[in-house]
Protein backbone atom coordinates (compact mmCIF):
# COMPACT_ATOMS: atom_id res chain seq x y z
CA UNK A 1 0.00 0.00 0.00
CA UNK A 2 1.46 3.34 -1.04
CA UNK A 3 1.82 6.08 1.59
CA UNK A 4 -0.56 8.96 1.07
CA UNK A 5 0.41 12.59 1.16
CA UNK A 6 -0.61 14.65 4.16
CA UNK A 7 -2.70 17.68 3.13
CA UNK A 8 -1.21 19.78 5.96
CA UNK A 9 2.38 18.95 5.01
CA UNK A 10 1.64 19.40 1.31
CA UNK A 11 0.63 22.99 2.00
CA UNK A 12 4.22 23.80 2.98
CA UNK A 13 6.28 25.08 -0.01
CA UNK A 14 8.74 22.45 -1.21
CA UNK A 15 6.90 19.57 0.51
CA UNK A 16 4.14 18.97 -2.01
CA UNK A 17 3.16 15.32 -2.08
CA UNK A 18 5.20 14.41 1.02
CA UNK A 19 3.63 11.72 3.19
CA UNK A 20 3.55 11.90 6.96
CA UNK A 21 6.17 9.13 7.11
CA UNK A 22 8.51 11.05 4.79
CA UNK A 23 7.98 14.22 6.83
CA UNK A 24 8.94 12.34 10.00
CA UNK A 25 12.04 11.00 8.23
CA UNK A 26 12.98 14.53 7.14
CA UNK A 27 12.59 15.75 10.72
CA UNK A 28 14.90 12.96 11.87
CA UNK A 29 17.44 13.98 9.22
CA UNK A 30 17.26 17.57 10.47
CA UNK A 31 17.80 16.55 14.10
CA UNK A 32 20.68 14.24 13.14
CA UNK A 33 22.30 17.00 11.10
CA UNK A 34 22.10 19.51 13.93
CA UNK A 35 23.54 16.99 16.38
CA UNK A 36 26.31 16.02 13.96
CA UNK A 37 27.20 19.67 13.41
CA UNK A 38 27.43 20.63 17.08
CA UNK A 39 27.86 17.22 18.79
CA UNK A 40 25.24 18.41 21.24
CA UNK A 41 23.87 16.46 22.96
CA UNK A 42 26.67 13.88 23.15
CA UNK A 43 26.19 10.59 24.96
CA UNK A 44 28.71 7.79 25.59
CA UNK A 45 26.91 4.57 24.66
CA UNK A 46 29.76 2.07 25.20
CA UNK A 47 32.04 2.67 28.16
CA UNK A 48 35.71 2.64 27.21
CA UNK A 49 35.15 3.20 23.49
CA UNK A 50 36.15 6.52 21.95
CA UNK A 51 33.95 5.95 18.90
CA UNK A 52 31.15 8.49 18.48
CA UNK A 53 28.34 5.96 18.73
CA UNK A 54 25.56 8.40 19.59
CA UNK A 55 25.78 10.15 16.22
CA UNK A 56 26.19 6.70 14.67
CA UNK A 57 22.92 5.57 16.28
CA UNK A 58 21.07 8.60 14.93
CA UNK A 59 22.46 7.88 11.47
CA UNK A 60 21.30 4.27 11.73
CA UNK A 61 17.77 5.44 12.52
CA UNK A 62 17.93 7.73 9.49
CA UNK A 63 19.02 4.79 7.35
CA UNK A 64 15.98 2.78 8.47
CA UNK A 65 13.73 5.75 7.71
CA UNK A 66 15.26 6.13 4.24
CA UNK A 67 14.84 2.43 3.49
CA UNK A 68 11.18 2.66 4.49
CA UNK A 69 10.72 5.85 2.46
CA UNK A 70 12.20 4.28 -0.67
CA UNK A 71 9.06 2.13 -0.99
CA UNK A 72 7.14 5.17 -2.18
CA UNK A 73 9.70 6.34 -4.76
CA UNK A 74 8.95 6.32 -8.47
CA UNK A 75 11.21 5.12 -10.03
CA UNK A 76 12.57 3.05 -7.20
CA UNK A 77 16.33 2.72 -6.60
CA UNK A 78 17.88 -0.09 -8.60
CA UNK A 79 18.65 -3.36 -6.77
CA UNK A 80 22.35 -2.88 -7.58
CA UNK A 81 22.39 0.26 -5.41
CA UNK A 82 21.04 -1.64 -2.41
CA UNK A 83 23.39 -4.57 -3.06
CA UNK A 84 26.40 -2.23 -3.10
CA UNK A 85 25.45 -0.78 0.27
CA UNK A 86 24.77 -4.23 1.75
CA UNK A 87 28.11 -5.56 0.49
CA UNK A 88 30.01 -2.67 2.08
CA UNK A 89 28.19 -3.16 5.39
CA UNK A 90 28.97 -6.89 5.42
CA UNK A 91 32.63 -6.39 4.50
CA UNK A 92 33.07 -3.76 7.21
CA UNK A 93 31.40 -6.04 9.78
CA UNK A 94 33.56 -9.01 8.77
CA UNK A 95 36.71 -6.88 9.01
CA UNK A 96 35.83 -5.76 12.52
CA UNK A 97 35.04 -9.27 13.74
CA UNK A 98 38.27 -10.67 12.26
CA UNK A 99 40.41 -7.98 13.87
CA UNK A 100 42.78 -8.51 16.79
CA UNK A 101 40.50 -6.11 18.70
CA UNK A 102 37.08 -7.23 17.45
CA UNK A 103 34.87 -5.09 19.70
CA UNK A 104 36.56 -1.75 19.10
CA UNK A 105 37.19 -2.40 15.39
CA UNK A 106 33.57 -3.49 14.87
CA UNK A 107 32.32 -0.36 16.62
CA UNK A 108 34.61 1.71 14.42
CA UNK A 109 33.32 -0.09 11.32
CA UNK A 110 29.78 0.76 12.39
CA UNK A 111 30.82 4.39 12.97
CA UNK A 112 32.06 4.52 9.37
CA UNK A 113 29.38 2.60 7.50
CA UNK A 114 26.13 3.57 9.23
CA UNK A 115 26.67 7.34 8.74
CA UNK A 116 27.84 6.65 5.19
CA UNK A 117 24.82 4.51 4.29
CA UNK A 118 22.40 6.65 6.27
CA UNK A 119 23.63 9.91 4.80
CA UNK A 120 23.70 8.63 1.23
CA UNK A 121 20.26 7.03 1.28
CA UNK A 122 18.62 9.97 3.04
CA UNK A 123 19.96 12.24 0.32
CA UNK A 124 19.08 9.75 -2.39
CA UNK A 125 15.52 9.10 -1.19
CA UNK A 126 14.41 12.24 0.64
CA UNK A 127 16.24 15.14 -1.01
CA UNK A 128 14.86 14.75 -4.53
CA UNK A 129 14.47 17.72 -6.81
CA UNK A 130 15.30 21.39 -6.50
CA UNK A 131 12.78 22.32 -3.80
CA UNK A 132 14.05 19.75 -1.33
CA UNK A 133 17.69 20.52 -2.19
CA UNK A 134 16.96 24.15 -1.30
CA UNK A 135 15.45 22.93 1.95
CA UNK A 136 18.66 21.03 2.70
CA UNK A 137 20.61 24.20 1.94
CA UNK A 138 18.59 26.08 4.57
CA UNK A 139 19.19 23.25 7.06
CA UNK A 140 22.93 23.45 6.37
CA UNK A 141 22.79 27.21 6.92
CA UNK A 142 21.10 26.66 10.28
CA UNK A 143 23.65 24.04 11.34
CA UNK A 144 26.50 26.24 10.10
CA UNK A 145 25.11 29.22 11.99
CA UNK A 146 25.04 27.21 15.22
CA UNK A 147 28.62 26.09 14.63
CA UNK A 148 29.77 29.67 14.04
CA UNK A 149 28.08 30.89 17.23
CA UNK A 150 29.72 28.12 19.27
CA UNK A 151 33.01 28.87 17.50
CA UNK A 152 32.89 32.50 18.56
CA UNK A 153 32.19 31.55 22.18
CA UNK A 154 34.96 28.94 22.02
CA UNK A 155 37.45 31.47 20.66
CA UNK A 156 36.57 34.03 23.31
CA UNK A 157 36.85 31.44 26.09
CA UNK A 158 39.71 29.19 24.96
CA UNK A 159 41.42 31.05 22.13
CA UNK A 160 40.55 28.15 19.79
CA UNK A 161 37.47 28.13 17.57
CA UNK A 162 36.94 24.37 17.71
CA UNK A 163 37.27 23.48 21.39
CA UNK A 164 33.54 23.59 22.21
CA UNK A 165 32.59 21.55 19.15
CA UNK A 166 35.16 18.76 18.87
CA UNK A 167 38.24 17.26 20.48
CA UNK A 168 40.11 17.61 17.19
CA UNK A 169 40.22 20.56 14.77
CA UNK A 170 40.24 18.33 11.67
CA UNK A 171 36.67 16.94 11.93
CA UNK A 172 35.53 20.42 12.96
CA UNK A 173 37.03 21.92 9.80
CA UNK A 174 35.57 19.12 7.66
CA UNK A 175 32.08 19.92 8.94
CA UNK A 176 32.51 23.60 8.11
CA UNK A 177 33.56 22.66 4.58
CA UNK A 178 30.57 20.33 4.15
CA UNK A 179 28.05 22.81 5.54
CA UNK A 180 29.32 25.53 3.19
CA UNK A 181 26.92 23.89 0.73
CA UNK A 182 24.14 25.87 2.41
CA UNK A 183 25.35 29.43 1.80
CA UNK A 184 26.89 28.41 -1.53
CA UNK A 185 23.55 27.12 -2.82
CA UNK A 186 21.63 30.18 -1.62
CA UNK A 187 24.27 32.51 -3.06
CA UNK A 188 24.11 30.83 -6.47
CA UNK A 189 20.32 30.55 -6.77
CA UNK A 190 19.25 33.50 -4.61
CA UNK A 191 18.98 37.20 -5.33
CA UNK A 192 19.21 40.53 -3.57
CA UNK A 193 19.75 40.56 0.16
CA UNK A 194 19.55 36.79 0.48
CA UNK A 195 22.44 36.38 -1.93
CA UNK A 196 24.46 39.07 -0.12
CA UNK A 197 23.83 37.41 3.25
CA UNK A 198 24.85 34.02 1.83
CA UNK A 199 28.17 35.37 0.51
CA UNK A 200 28.82 37.08 3.84
CA UNK A 201 28.12 33.80 5.67
CA UNK A 202 30.52 32.00 3.35
CA UNK A 203 33.22 34.59 4.02
CA UNK A 204 32.81 34.15 7.79
CA UNK A 205 33.01 30.38 7.34
CA UNK A 206 36.29 30.62 5.42
CA UNK A 207 37.67 33.05 7.99
CA UNK A 208 36.79 30.54 10.73
CA UNK A 209 38.56 27.81 8.75
CA UNK A 210 41.61 30.08 8.64
CA UNK A 211 41.43 30.44 12.42
CA UNK A 212 41.81 26.67 12.90
CA UNK A 213 45.47 27.09 11.86
CA UNK A 214 45.17 23.91 9.75
CA UNK A 215 46.97 24.04 6.43
CA UNK A 216 44.42 21.71 4.83
CA UNK A 217 41.57 23.93 6.01
CA UNK A 218 43.11 26.83 4.09
CA UNK A 219 43.93 24.83 0.96
CA UNK A 220 40.40 23.35 0.72
CA UNK A 221 38.72 26.76 0.07
CA UNK A 222 41.39 27.44 -2.57
CA UNK A 223 40.55 24.13 -4.25
CA UNK A 224 36.87 25.03 -4.13
CA UNK A 225 37.47 28.51 -5.58
CA UNK A 226 39.57 27.31 -8.52
CA UNK A 227 37.15 24.44 -9.25
CA UNK A 228 34.24 26.87 -9.19
CA UNK A 229 35.94 29.20 -11.66
CA UNK A 230 36.75 26.26 -13.92
CA UNK A 231 33.21 24.88 -13.63
CA UNK A 232 31.63 28.10 -14.90
CA UNK A 233 34.34 28.36 -17.58
CA UNK A 234 35.54 31.69 -16.30
CA UNK A 235 37.97 33.68 -18.42
CA UNK A 236 41.64 32.91 -17.91
CA UNK A 237 42.17 36.21 -16.14
CA UNK A 238 39.69 35.18 -13.46
CA UNK A 239 41.42 31.84 -13.01
CA UNK A 240 44.67 33.79 -12.60
CA UNK A 241 42.99 36.09 -10.07
CA UNK A 242 41.74 33.05 -8.14
CA UNK A 243 45.21 31.49 -8.15
CA UNK A 244 46.83 34.73 -6.98
CA UNK A 245 44.22 35.06 -4.23
CA UNK A 246 44.99 31.52 -3.05
CA UNK A 247 48.72 32.31 -2.98
CA UNK A 248 48.04 35.53 -1.06
CA UNK A 249 45.93 33.70 1.53
CA UNK A 250 48.69 31.09 1.93
CA UNK A 251 51.27 33.85 2.46
CA UNK A 252 49.10 35.50 5.12
CA UNK A 253 48.49 32.12 6.77
CA UNK A 254 52.20 31.35 7.15
CA UNK A 255 52.82 34.89 8.36
CA UNK A 256 50.15 34.54 11.07
CA UNK A 257 51.15 30.95 11.95
CA UNK A 258 54.94 30.79 11.31
CA UNK A 259 55.26 27.44 13.11
CA UNK A 260 53.20 25.86 10.34
CA UNK A 261 55.91 26.68 7.83
CA UNK A 262 58.46 24.78 9.94
CA UNK A 263 56.21 21.70 9.85
CA UNK A 264 56.67 21.41 6.09
CA UNK A 265 60.20 19.96 6.36
CA UNK A 266 60.64 16.24 5.47
CA UNK A 267 61.69 15.41 9.04
CA UNK A 268 58.57 16.99 10.57
CA UNK A 269 56.22 14.30 12.02
CA UNK A 270 53.12 15.38 10.03
CA UNK A 271 55.15 15.18 6.80
CA UNK A 272 57.28 12.06 7.28
CA UNK A 273 54.40 10.08 8.79
CA UNK A 274 52.00 10.82 5.94
CA UNK A 275 54.75 10.21 3.39
CA UNK A 276 55.87 6.85 4.77
CA UNK A 277 52.24 5.80 5.31
CA UNK A 278 51.84 5.28 1.57
CA UNK A 279 54.43 2.50 1.61
CA UNK A 280 53.56 1.11 5.04
CA UNK A 281 49.80 1.03 4.38
CA UNK A 282 50.50 -1.05 1.26
CA UNK A 283 52.71 -3.34 3.35
CA UNK A 284 49.87 -3.82 5.86
CA UNK A 285 47.39 -4.38 3.04
CA UNK A 286 49.55 -7.08 1.45
CA UNK A 287 49.75 -8.85 4.82
CA UNK A 288 45.93 -8.67 5.25
CA UNK A 289 44.50 -8.06 1.77
CA UNK A 290 40.96 -9.35 2.17
CA UNK A 291 39.64 -7.83 5.40
CA UNK A 292 42.52 -5.64 6.60
CA UNK A 293 43.70 -5.51 10.21
CA UNK A 294 40.58 -3.70 11.43
CA UNK A 295 40.01 0.01 11.91
CA UNK A 296 42.30 1.52 14.56
CA UNK A 297 43.69 -1.94 15.32
CA UNK A 298 47.39 -2.31 16.29
CA UNK A 299 49.79 -2.40 13.34
CA UNK A 300 53.15 -2.07 15.09
CA UNK A 301 53.89 -5.80 14.86
CA UNK A 302 53.94 -5.50 11.07
CA UNK A 303 57.00 -3.22 11.27
CA UNK A 304 59.24 -6.20 12.10
CA UNK A 305 59.83 -7.14 8.44
CA UNK A 306 59.26 -3.64 7.02
CA UNK A 307 61.98 -1.45 5.51
CA UNK A 308 61.58 2.33 5.50
CA UNK A 309 61.16 3.59 1.92
CA UNK A 310 60.04 7.21 1.65
CA UNK A 311 60.63 9.15 4.89
CA UNK A 312 64.15 10.27 5.94
CA UNK A 313 63.72 9.05 9.55
CA UNK A 314 64.46 5.87 11.47
CA UNK A 315 62.00 3.01 11.77
CA UNK A 316 61.83 3.56 15.53
CA UNK A 317 60.85 7.18 15.09
CA UNK A 318 58.13 6.17 12.63
CA UNK A 319 56.97 3.42 15.01
CA UNK A 320 56.65 5.89 17.89
CA UNK A 321 54.43 8.16 15.82
CA UNK A 322 52.48 5.16 14.51
CA UNK A 323 51.55 4.22 18.08
CA UNK A 324 50.43 7.80 18.72
CA UNK A 325 48.32 8.38 15.59
CA UNK A 326 47.02 4.79 15.04
CA UNK A 327 45.58 5.51 11.55
CA UNK A 328 47.26 6.59 8.29
CA UNK A 329 45.85 10.15 8.14
CA UNK A 330 44.46 9.36 4.70
CA UNK A 331 41.04 7.84 4.08
CA UNK A 332 42.06 5.59 1.17
CA UNK A 333 45.15 4.25 2.95
CA UNK A 334 43.23 3.72 6.19
CA UNK A 335 40.46 1.85 4.37
CA UNK A 336 43.00 -0.34 2.53
CA UNK A 337 44.92 -1.29 5.66
CA UNK A 338 41.96 -1.37 8.02
CA UNK A 339 39.13 -2.81 5.92
CA UNK A 340 40.93 -4.57 3.07
CA UNK A 341 41.17 -4.20 -0.69
CA UNK A 342 37.69 -5.55 -1.63
CA UNK A 343 35.97 -2.98 0.60
CA UNK A 344 38.19 -0.11 -0.55
CA UNK A 345 37.86 -0.84 -4.27
CA UNK A 346 34.09 -1.34 -4.03
CA UNK A 347 33.64 1.84 -2.00
CA UNK A 348 35.73 3.93 -4.41
CA UNK A 349 33.89 2.50 -7.42
CA UNK A 350 30.46 3.22 -5.93
CA UNK A 351 31.54 6.69 -4.84
CA UNK A 352 32.84 7.50 -8.32
CA UNK A 353 29.58 6.31 -9.89
CA UNK A 354 27.51 8.35 -7.43
CA UNK A 355 29.58 11.50 -8.01
CA UNK A 356 29.35 11.08 -11.77
CA UNK A 357 25.57 10.53 -11.60
CA UNK A 358 24.97 13.43 -9.27
CA UNK A 359 27.39 16.12 -10.42
CA UNK A 360 27.68 15.62 -14.17
CA UNK A 361 26.15 18.67 -15.90
CA UNK A 362 23.22 17.90 -18.18
CA UNK A 363 22.26 20.10 -21.17
CA UNK A 364 18.59 19.89 -20.20
CA UNK A 365 19.21 21.16 -16.65
CA UNK A 366 17.52 24.48 -15.83
CA UNK A 367 19.88 27.15 -14.42
CA UNK A 368 18.76 26.56 -10.84
CA UNK A 369 19.59 22.87 -10.95
CA UNK A 370 22.98 23.55 -12.56
CA UNK A 371 23.72 26.00 -9.74
CA UNK A 372 22.80 23.39 -7.13
CA UNK A 373 25.13 20.85 -8.76
CA UNK A 374 27.94 23.39 -8.52
CA UNK A 375 27.06 24.12 -4.87
CA UNK A 376 27.33 20.37 -4.16
CA UNK A 377 30.51 19.85 -6.17
CA UNK A 378 32.58 22.52 -4.41
CA UNK A 379 32.35 21.32 -0.78
CA UNK A 380 32.65 17.70 -1.95
CA UNK A 381 35.88 18.61 -3.76
CA UNK A 382 37.15 20.40 -0.65
CA UNK A 383 36.36 17.37 1.49
CA UNK A 384 37.98 14.92 -0.94
CA UNK A 385 41.18 16.96 -0.74
CA UNK A 386 40.91 17.11 3.06
CA UNK A 387 40.50 13.32 3.23
CA UNK A 388 43.94 12.92 1.66
CA UNK A 389 45.56 14.31 4.82
CA UNK A 390 42.94 13.34 7.43
CA UNK A 391 40.88 10.22 8.20
CA UNK A 392 37.66 12.19 8.00
CA UNK A 393 35.29 9.30 7.31
CA UNK A 394 36.24 7.62 10.59
CA UNK A 395 34.27 10.42 12.29
CA UNK A 396 30.49 9.85 11.99
CA UNK A 397 29.77 13.58 12.13
CA UNK A 398 31.87 14.05 9.00
CA UNK A 399 30.82 10.90 7.15
CA UNK A 400 27.14 11.82 7.62
CA UNK A 401 27.43 15.21 5.89
CA UNK A 402 29.77 13.99 3.14
CA UNK A 403 27.48 11.16 2.09
CA UNK A 404 24.34 13.24 2.55
CA UNK A 405 25.71 15.63 -0.08
CA UNK A 406 26.69 12.74 -2.37
CA UNK A 407 23.22 11.21 -2.07
CA UNK A 408 21.59 14.59 -2.65
CA UNK A 409 23.46 14.88 -5.93
CA UNK A 410 22.11 11.50 -7.05
CA UNK A 411 18.60 12.40 -5.91
CA UNK A 412 18.81 15.72 -7.71
CA UNK A 413 19.55 13.92 -10.93
CA UNK A 414 16.56 11.60 -10.72
CA UNK A 415 13.09 12.13 -12.13
CA UNK A 416 11.42 11.29 -8.83
CA UNK A 417 7.73 10.74 -8.22
CA UNK A 418 5.90 10.74 -4.95
CA UNK A 419 3.28 8.30 -3.85
CA UNK A 420 0.49 10.15 -5.66
CA UNK A 421 2.39 10.12 -8.94
CA UNK A 422 3.09 13.86 -9.01
CA UNK A 423 6.59 14.83 -10.09
CA UNK A 424 8.62 16.66 -7.46
CA UNK A 425 10.57 19.33 -9.35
Amino acid sequence: MRPTASPIISSVPGLRGVSGWQAAAMALVALTSLQAATLKPYLVLVSGSRANLFTTLLCALCLLAAVAGAAGMRPRPRPLEWLGTAALLLLALASGLASAEPLESTLRSAAVMLPAAGGFWCGRVLVTGRARAEGLAWLCCLALGLMLVFSLVSWLRFGQVWRLLDANPHPYAARLIALSFGPLALALIGAGRRRLAAWASLAVTFLTLFATSLRSAVVAPAVMTLLGLGWVRAARRWLLVGLLAAVAVAAVFFAVFPDKRAELTPTSPPVYYRLESYAFAWHVTMAHPWLGVGLRAPRGHLLADYQMRLAPVSKQKFADYLDLVVTHENVVLTFMAGLGLPFTLLYLALLALALAAGLRPRPADPPGRRALRLALALPLAGLLYHFMVFDGLLHPQVGWFFHLLVGTGVGLGQSTHNATGATIL
